[in-house]
């Protein structure tokens, strides 16, 4: 698979998360399993990952003497699903807590800074963690309380200024006057010569014959013949 995303060359543009829709305790059932519970773990593979590293909190201990321990072997997530999904959708080009509050609704539940930026996660990510000390709606990187222009386009690919403000786009340009150009004296020559005069010719009056011609006989005299088969 992924030999074959080389070949198309849009590996470096792959992301791959393996996830679980619920973690497993981290002690043995009476069946030598175990069983269903909260905490877990997921991987991220891609092109661009910047890999070799584990992300998130790991608990001190894994008993009761844990904070994050409720029974059973079941423990509390330290690091929250939006996590990866956030630094994901940076770098996919979603900028802005107002943008990225939409792809993850439940990402204002959680501090932000215990999201992962794209810079945690990819080579070429843009978006530093420390992205996360202001609340900025439009992604322009200005903080919101000092942001003049709070509804910049990020996706339009203009930096903003310490206001938050983005150059005007180019208006439209004036179309070019167009210079007459000089007509082309006509020719002192006719472009048309004159006709001759027609030429007369003597008529010379034919009495028609009497005799008719057969239509078949007309049809044989081109080589034809009025006798036609019927499939």
């Amino acid at each position: 698979f992924i030999e074959e995303l080389k070949a198309m060359g849009i590996w470096e543009d792959t992301a791959l998360v393996m996830g679980s829709d619920f973690g497993r305790s981290v002690t043995a059932n009476s069946n030598g399993g175990t069983d269903h519970a909260w905490g877990g773990n997921y991987f991220l593979l891609g092109g661009s990952v910047d890999g070799g590293k584990i992300l998130g909190t790991y608990p001190e201990f894994l008993d009761e003497r844990s904070d994050y321990w409720t029974g059973r072997g079941r423990m509390i997530p330290t690091t929250p699903w939006e996590s990866v999904w956030n630094g994901i959708g940076q770098w996919m080009g979603v900028r802005g807590d107002n943008d990225l509050g939409w792809v993850l609704p439940n990402r204002n539940n959680f501090d932000k800074c215990a999201l992962f930026s794209d810079q945690d996660l990819f080579l070429n990510g843009e978006i530093p963690q420390t992205a996360c000390l202001i609340n900025d709606g439009d992604g322009d990187g200005v903080a919101d309380e000092v942001d003049q222009c709070p509804n910049s386009q990020y996706w339009a690919g203009l930096a903003s200024d310490a206001s938050g403000c983005q150059p005007p786009t180019a208006g439209p340009t004036t179309s070019p006057t167009l210079v007459p150009q000089p007509t082309i004296a006509p020719s002192s020559a006719p472009s048309v010569p004159p006709t001759p005069a027609p030429t007369v010719f003597g008529v010379l009056e034919v009495t028609p014959k009497a005799s008719v011609i057969t239509p078949d006989s007309a049809i044989v005299r081109v080589g034809g013949s009025n006798n036609h088969a019927v499939g």
